[in-house]
């Protein structure tokens, strides 16, 4: 569950952001994120609400990794530049491969 850090006390933000990522049982063990401090950077993959009638989607962020707090045998990942809704619920957490996922001569469509 991701919780966002803004002063302006609204749940959802334009700005990229401080946050904090809390884990919940069984996912909240320290081996879980043995390696990941090696990274600078990580991708979120998170469950979006999509529109009122509850039906989500699944979307990807990528994020400063800033510091994983260990505490007790739980885990707690601080990260910059997201843009998420605070209580949004991450997925999955991939590392960033600047080798994999940087593509130099990718194109866009400007339609």
């Amino acid at each position: 569950m991701l919780h966002a850090c803004s002063n302006e006390g609204s749940e959802v933000s334009t700005q990229a952001i401080s946050a904090w990522i809390e884990f919940y049982p069984p996912y909240n063990r320290e081996e879980a994120f043995v390696g990941l401090d090696g990274f600078s950077h990580v991708w979120l993959i998170f469950q979006a609400q999509k529109n009122l009638d509850s039906s989500a989607e699944i979307g990807r962020a990528l994020v400063e990794l800033v510091q994983i707090e260990r505490d007790k045998g739980k885990v707690r990942l601080h990260v910059e530049g997201t843009d998420l809704m605070t209580d949004m619920p991450i997925l999955d957490i991939k590392p960033y491969l600047p080798y994999a996922d940087c593509i130099p001569d990718a194109t866009a469509s400007r339609e």
